[in-house]
């Protein structure tokens, strides 16, 4: 009898000291880094069970992919591509780019191959005129050899071009492009410091009030720099953005969430230089430079203070380390899947310059075919090619956004012009006035014969011109689709480059997509979240507790059926909340608590 009762104050006594010592090892075991990855990896498996969240269409990502590479011939590339692509992208509709590559060292100087070779015929031309002058006594050595000079050094500058510069200059153009600053590069060389400069002063935001000591904006170290983009090109952006994620990583290398505001390296003054995150500041940007409140677990645009086009405040929460848990689509980030809805919008820099070899094949139809022929008349409408290319020269040569539309104006006149040439009356015409010709009895058998072989080769010309057109104005129009009122990121996606990295949905994800969801998920308020880690261990806490309670009511089979029941249903209301509301209790944590205890209680 006494080792019965014995028996049953030890089995009373488990009852009660197995949930607290389950509860005290997983206290301490909650705070260690390696459990918090587990929890994050379990984490990852609910978040299929969270609905995709909707794609806002204007967030778009411009690849630079494999096939834009290749058509280049050189990795990386020259600025005077850049330039030339963020103009093509202006043309198209797109609003805002932001540059998920870092323009950090001076490019080489010079033009292209096209350029060059203008360059050479232009100037070669002028020494010709003044070496005939020469000869002809009309100048005198002296002064031939200062117009030769002259020419020449012009020639050198022509072919010698800044395309740092000149990058800088298409910024200027676009309006709303933004490029990069990171702080785990060293000070380098005179153009370093100087960028380090132009960034210290020009990329911070003002008007941040509320807690500027908060978790939720990031102090960087005092041995850090900000550097940002050189100077020539930094000067023509509208701003930059913190590119840095490593710090970003969760303990499993894995990056799910994103820190927005980070404060000057070793600025710990009341009034600190704040700068923003990559996607962060072109987004602060369009929702109209509003001021900016800090929280401990938000940050607040508050868009209502605008005095132009005022409108409900937008709440940014910040999860319990203060950053912005990334939410975007499941699927791969590389994939196009803008055709059924999913994803993002991807437009493909080869596809981008495929559309510009499409038109300068039908200039080169039109000019060195048709024109010759005579089939153009009185009516040389090629001049108009030549006077877009002129503007679209003088516009980058300027920096000035005001040639932008004349430009546009021309461009849009030779597309016109060539569009209409290709599907109106002009064939008609042709064969009519040959059909006229041939009518003449007084026609020669040689003249029929020549005007016979003129008029076969003018429906298949049209064919092929008609052709030309139909696939230049469709790869445009899907373009313009695509990119019209565009959000845009571009950044290397090519598999030949390094730009990737792991996330929860794909272990090779094109960074460049980061910034999009990061801005996907604020413009359409689609945010995650999840609980503190002290919440998490008080609801296994609880359970595993609870079980003394469940295990003195009813025997040890019952207590553990309830137990494993509790496991369940804990799991079951972790999905459900996550999948409803987007907040994450934590599933681990409390998951192995409970099912410890449970265990336990079974098997002692």
């Amino acid at each position: 009898m006494a080792k019965q009762k014995t028996k049953k104050v030890d089995r009373n006594v488990l009852e009660v000291v197995i949930p607290v010592v389950v509860v005290g090892i997983f206290a301490v075991l909650a705070f260690i880094p390696a459990v918090k990855g587990f929890e994050y990896k379990v984490k990852d498996g609910f978040t299929y069970l969270v609905p995709e969240p909707p794609i806002d269409p204007s967030v778009v990502i411009v690849d630079i992919d494999d096939a834009a590479i290749q058509n280049v011939g050189m990795f990386p590339w020259s600025r005077d591509i850049h330039a030339d692509i963020l103009m093509q992208l202006k043309e198209l509709g797109a609003k805002y780019l932001t540059y998920d590559i870092e323009f950090v060292d001076r490019s080489p100087v010079g033009v292209t191959s096209r350029e060059r070779d203008q360059t050479i015929q232009s100037k070669g031309g002028e020494l010709n005129e003044v070496f005939g002058a020469l000869e002809a006594g009309q100048l005198k050595p002296a002064e031939a050899k200062d117009y030769a000079s002259t020419i020449l050094n012009e020639g050198i500058m022509l072919t010698a071009r800044d395309n740092d510069a000149l990058l800088g200059r298409a910024m200027k153009v676009f309006g709303n492009a933004y490029s990069t600053v990171n702080y785990n590069l060293d000070k380098g060389n005179d153009d370093a410091t100087k960028a380090i400069e132009y960034a210290i002063s020009s990329s911070s935001i003002p008007g941040i009030s509320g807690d500027q000591g908060a978790r939720s904006i990031r102090q960087l170290p005092a041995d850090k720099v900000l550097r940002g983009a050189i100077v020539p090109i930094a000067s023509g952006a509208a701003g930059a953005g913190i590119t840095n994620v490593g710090d970003d990583k969760d303990p499993d290398g894995i990056l799910r969430r994103i820190t927005l505001l980070v404060r000057a390296p070793g600025d710990s003054s009341a009034t600190p230089k704040i700068y923003g995150q990559l996607a962060f500041v072109p987004i602060w940007d369009k929702f109209g430079r509003p001021p900016i409140e800090v929280r401990a677990d938000r940050i607040v645009l508050k868009t209502s203070t605008l005095a132009a086009n005022p409108r409900p405040d937008v709440v940014i929460p910040l999860d319990p380390s203060g950053q912005l848990i990334i939410n975007g689509p499941h699927s791969r980030g590389s994939k196009d899947h803008y055709e059924d809805g999913q994803g993002f919008v991807h437009v493909k820099v080869s596809v981008m310059q495929d559309l510009k070899l499409k038109e300068e094949a039908i200039h080169d139809l039109i000019y060195n075919q048709l024109r010759p022929a005579g089939y153009l008349g009185d009516n040389d409408f090629t001049v108009l090619y030549d006077e877009a290319r002129v503007a679209y020269q003088e516009t980058l040569a300027q920096g000035d956004p005001s040639l932008f539309d004349s430009y546009m104006q021309k461009h849009e006149a030779w597309l016109k012009a060539f569009s209409d040439f290709a599907t109106g009356d002009t064939e008609k015409a042709i064969l009519a006035s040959l059909d006229q010709t041939l009518a003449d009895p007084k026609l020669t058998a040689g003249d029929r014969k020549q005007v016979e072989d003129i008029k076969a080769t003018v429906s298949p010309n049209f064919d092929q011109l008609r052709k030309a057109v139909e696939l230049y104005n469709q790869t445009r129009d899907n373009l313009k689709k695509r990119l019209a009122d565009g959000f845009c990121f571009i950044g290397w996606t090519s598999e030949a480059t390094t730009d990737f990295g792991n996330t929860p949905f794909d272990p090779t994800y094109a960074m460049v997509g980061t910034h999009a969801a990061i801005s996907n998920t604020i413009f359409k308020q689609a945010y995650l979240n999840e609980v503190p880690t002290w919440i998490s261990f008080v609801i296994g806490a609880v359970l595993s507790l609870g079980m003394i309670a469940i295990g003195r009511r009813f025997k040890t089979a019952m207590s553990a059926v309830i137990g494993f029941g509790l496991f369940v249903g804990l799991m079951v209301v972790v999905a459900l909340v996550y999948g409803s509301t987007g907040i994450y209790l934590g599933a681990l944590l409390p998951g192995l608590t409970i099912f410890v205890t449970v265990v336990c209680l079974t098997v002692l």
